[in-house]
């Protein structure tokens, strides 16, 4: 199994960094540099380690000459973040065998492309043209989101508010999320309540203190649909947010706050971790010329749980037929095309491997998927050498299997 290292990287950058590396089943750990980095990586000999080089240059240079002393760790490749250099640390670094520098803010599509490179694995990045801008203006927090929602900064999120509250020791944080331009279906249900549930997590935020800015009339039902989003108000005048979230408060003046256009930051710094880009230069996106709607054959007898994955595909635009037996699939494949296929191992008659065995010999070029409770090892090898792209065990995760739907769909 892989493993990687990662060393002295902000809390919000790291969790994230975790978050996707143990999807593709890659194990992380962690350390500080002027603790135990050096015997963390001795004792576990990662695949890859990544430092962040704005915590102390010293320790890090010290590290590096360390690891490159040791026989048993010299080879293993180093991945280093922080601010451009200047000429005698980049000099310094290059000597050291540093492989990859990348510059604050961290561009997560090239840093994730280089990381599958190394570890043999396919790293999916929501391809979502978003743009989200975070800060604090006292104790009310700003929150833009403009073109789209994309699932990974979404998830980003999480860890960048928990750590804009606790460093600013804010008690009662109040959320202000404003969706610029933003226009949405019920296609978009999915991230809309991924969104709030976010927000919502841990109960950081309280309903009462999270106001939505948006003039789209989905979003305003889908919020007002839901049981468990009451308390949160949608409006489509910033005045009136401000007014109900500082009529109690004598430490933020209504006026002010509106004449400075609400996103100018003020007294506090935050970090880089929000502002690092995705999918630099459109690069890697799903094509445009793709047809909108990617027509995708779930095939499982188990019609609660076809009916689930259907379900979860929806916000992809996804056209989704179920076939309840493998035999039933067999035959409608001979007229119809598919861009995917979810595909059980353990059905009646025609299992899984019986029809990656059929398609293999038929040439097809049709990514699939295989979503299986069957976790037996010798099983999830037998099913990607019969030509499986990928593999998700049940019970199914909707992050999970849309990430692996993305991957195959973008590819």
């Amino acid at each position: 199994m892989k493993q990687v290292l990662i060393i002295d990287t902000p809390a919000a950058f790291r969790e994230f960094l975790k978050v996707k590396l143990q999807d593709e089943d890659v194990v992380v750990e962690t350390a500080e540099c002027k603790r135990d980095a050096f015997t963390r990586m001795v004792s576990l000999l990662p695949d890859v380690i990544i430092i962040d080089a704005d915590v102390s240059i010293p320790n890090l240079l010290t590290f590096l000459q360390n690891k490159a002393k040791d026989p048993n760790a010299s080879s293993i490749p180093v991945i280093v973040i922080g601010k451009p250099l200047n000429a005698q640390y980049a000099a310094l670094f290059a000597r050291l065998n540093i492989l990859k520098y990348f510059n604050k803010p961290v561009k997560f599509d090239i840093l994730f492309s280089f990381l599958s490179s190394i570890l043999h694995i396919s790293c999916y990045i929501d391809p979502t043209d978003s743009i989200v801008d975070i800060h604090l203006n006292n104790d009310i927090i700003m929150l833009e989101i403009a073109r789209g929602l994309n699932r990974d900064k979404i998830a980003l999120l999480k860890y960048k508010l928990g750590e804009l509250i606790n460093d600013n020791n804010i008690v009662a944080p109040k959320l202000i999320l404003i969706l610029t331009g933003i226009e949405m279906s019920y296609r978009d249900g999915i991230n809309i309540e991924y969104l709030l549930d976010t927000l919502l997590d841990g109960n950081r935020i309280h309903k009462k203190n999270l106001k939505v800015l948006s003039f789209d009339s989905f979003t305003a039902r889908l919020i007002a649909g839901h049981d468990k989003y009451s308390g949160i108000e949608i409006v489509t005048n910033l005045t009136n947010i401000l007014h109900s979230l500082t009529e109690t408060s004598n430490s933020v003046n209504t006026q002010d706050l509106v004449s400075n256009k609400i996103l100018t930051q003020t007294n506090t710094e935050t970090s880089d971790a929000i502002e690092a880009h995705f999918w630099d230069d459109g690069k890697n996106q799903i094509p445009s010329s793709k047809k909108t709607a990617y027509k995708i054959a779930v095939v499982d007898d188990d019609a609660a749980s076809a009916n689930f994955l259907k379900s979860i595909l929806q916000p992809i635009h996804a056209d989704c037929d179920i076939y309840l037996s493998g035999r039933a699939f067999i035959d409608a494949m001979q007229t119809t095309s598919y861009d995917l296929i979810f595909l059980d191992l353990i059905m009646p008659e025609l299992t899984g491997f019986d029809i990656l065995t059929m398609l293999k010999a038929q040439e097809s070029t049709v990514p699939v998927i295989v979503c299986s409770a069957d976790t037996e090892r010798a099983d999830i090898q037998k099913a990607l050498s019969k030509g499986a792209r990928q593999f998700i065990m049940k019970p199914i995760k909707t992050s999970v299997v849309l990430n692996k739907a993305l991957a195959c769909l973008s590819s």
